[in-house]
């Protein structure tokens, strides 16, 4: 984040004054060089020429520590290191997915989503392929809606371990629905996301954003998630508002959210974890990142008009839960 970056490179000065230990350094360069991505061991050796004893000790004490794992090598491949702060639950798809790890536009990526979460697969053309939303390497959500389906990536989140994994899933979903609304509107697109999802925390503006004619279809998806309620805006025909259920995990979802649109992946005081849910929605529906990996082997779906039956049901429900 830009205002930690003096406080960084002060701490980077102060660290390397004190004379770090060739182990100490090779434990540094090791987690820097996995954070963002897994790497095959024999390559982080040629790139960085370790000392075979430091190497060996800075990997046991990333292990022991919790910031560094490593996959035993399959037929010809050697070892893989991966950081288990960013990709402990999609650990088992790094050595199927090795030729995409070791495809230089992979790290492009990852690099652009970073910097800005959700980003849609339609903008990321040339930098992705469909194999690596198979193999499972990023959550990728999925939303149906006025614009058709639209995908959105999203990179792990550091310092996820053992966490709620609801919420980090329903602050994608929450985001998805804004980038949806960002960039594939069919009417007036949306000009601030950080605005849109404030309101939605504001206590004063009642947790409700709107009222819009789209909101009905691109906000259904958060209505089954148990995220709030689409309520019809009596003044103005066809025009719908969301509104928010202002319990102590939405709101930290929704706040989740902001975080993840403000820093890439420089969260403020989380406690999140890799998602594992999906669900159907009506004419606008979220799919989960493992949903969206399914979905390439195909699999049937519901009828839009169950759908909407579903969703109405649900939202009359959560309507009388928090209307007297």
């Amino acid at each position: 984040m830009p205002e930690y970056k003096d406080c960084y490179e002060d701490l980077g000065e102060y660290w390397r004054d004190n004379g770090p230990t060739e182990i100490e350094q090779t434990s540094l360069t090791l987690l820097d060089d996995v954070a963002l991505l897994p790497a095959a061991l024999h390559k982080l050796r040629a790139k960085h020429g370790w000392d075979a004893k430091a190497e060996r000790y800075a990997i046991q004490i990333g292990q022991s520590a919790g910031y560094v794992g490593v996959l035993p090598p399959q037929s010809s491949r050697s070892e893989l290191v991966y950081s288990p702060l960013y990709w402990d639950e999609n650990a088992d798809s790094f050595q199927k997915a090795m030729d995409n790890l070791e495809d230089p536009r992979t790290r492009q990526l990852l690099d652009r989503v970073r910097q800005y979460q959700g980003l849609p697969i339609a903008h990321a053309k040339g930098l992705v392929k469909s194999s690596a939303v198979i193999s499972g390497l990023l959550p990728t959500p999925s939303i149906t809606s006025a614009g058709g389906r639209q995908e959105f990536l999203f990179t792990p989140v550091a310092g996820v371990i053992g966490l709620d994994k609801q919420v980090l899933d329903n602050a994608r979903a929450i985001l998805a629905c804004v980038r949806y609304g960002e960039h594939f509107a069919g009417k007036t697109k949306i000009f601030s996301p950080e605005m849109i999802l404030e309101k939605l925390v504001d206590r004063h503006r009642g947790y409700r954003i709107g009222s819009h004619s789209e909101i009905a279809d691109q906000y259904s998806i958060l209505v089954l998630r148990g995220l709030g309620t689409i309520e019809l805006d009596t003044a103005r025909p066809g025009r719908y508002y969301f509104h928010l259920i202002p319990t102590l995990e939405n709101i930290e979802a929704v706040r989740l959210a902001i975080d993840l649109l403000r820093a890439g992946e420089a969260l403020s005081d989380t406690r999140i974890d890799e998602d594992s849910r999906g669900l159907l929605f009506q004419a606008g529906r979220y799919e989960a990142p493992l949903n969206t990996i399914v979905r390439y082997k195909r699999q049937p779906e519901l009828g839009q008009q169950i759908q909407r039956e579903i969703t109405q049901d649900i939202n009359d429900l959560l309507q009388g839960a928090i209307i007297p």
